[in-house]
């Protein structure tokens, strides 16, 4: 399971809003997001698809560098937008299970501490919003 870097900024965004409820610390939060999840980079290719996403697609900056990065890397997106959803840019999951699913997400590391080098496939992975 993957997030796009600005994934990142939008948690802590929400956060600094109270519009999510945390325990401990934002940097902790964002940290224990980090080990879960593989973040990925902004790449030249995501801006580019960014860009051509179709009208119907949401406007956010933010939304469309998640959308285009999954569409870079092959990836379905996981996401409960429904106008998302709705503009049928790229393939996407929701069903009222995956959000319990996303929170289930078991750590990304192996014994020694360091991000496992898997590959993310559409087989084996996807993007989540």
């Amino acid at each position: 399971m993957a997030i796009s870097d600005i994934s990142l900024l939008e948690l802590a965004t929400l956060a600094s809003k109270g519009r999510i409820d945390l325990h401990i610390s934002l940097e902790s939060f964002l940290r224990e997001v980090e080990a879960r999840f593989v973040v990925l980079p902004i790449s030249g290719r995501a801006c580019v698809l960014a860009l051509e996403l179709p009208p119907a697609y949401p406007k956010d900056p933010a939304d469309r560098i998640i959308g285009a990065t999954a569409l870079a890397e092959g990836l379905p997106l996981v996401t409960a937008d429904r106008e998302i959803r709705r503009s049928k840019a790229l393939h996407t999951i929701w069903s009222e299970t995956s959000k319990s699913q996303l929170l289930a997400v078991p750590r990304m590391r192996e014994k020694s501490g360091q991000r496992s080098n898997e590959q993310l496939t559409p087989d084996n992975g996807c993007l989540a919003r």
